[in-house]
């Protein structure tokens, strides 16, 4: 048999189809008729972005005001761990 995929035809297809970005709301343009949004990404990705933003100057002010890293931020390795490291790098 043949089946039928539709977009903005009705429901006489077999299947219906609609691109990710109409169904996902993922842009500000022109919504064609036949399309429906079934969530906002747009409002969310911009949303995401201004935390993005925001994460990133945070962390910024952090390192220039010395308050970035803390010790409990920082990984020590033992003397002896060390020394086996730096004749391990220097055998290569």
């Amino acid at each position: 048999p043949l089946i039928t995929m539709g977009m903005g035809c009705g429901t006489a297809c077999d299947t219906q189809y609609l691109f990710s970005c109409d169904v996902l709301g993922t842009h500000a343009g022109h919504y064609p008729r036949h399309a429906k949004r079934y969530a906002d990404f747009l409002t969310l990705e911009a949303e995401l972005q201004e935390k993005r933003i925001s994460a990133f100057r945070a962390f910024g002010r952090d390192v220039a005001g010395g308050t970035y890293p803390e010790a409990k931020h920082q990984v020590d390795m033992d003397d002896a761990a060390y020394d086996r490291f730096l004749t391990l790098a220097q055998s290569l």
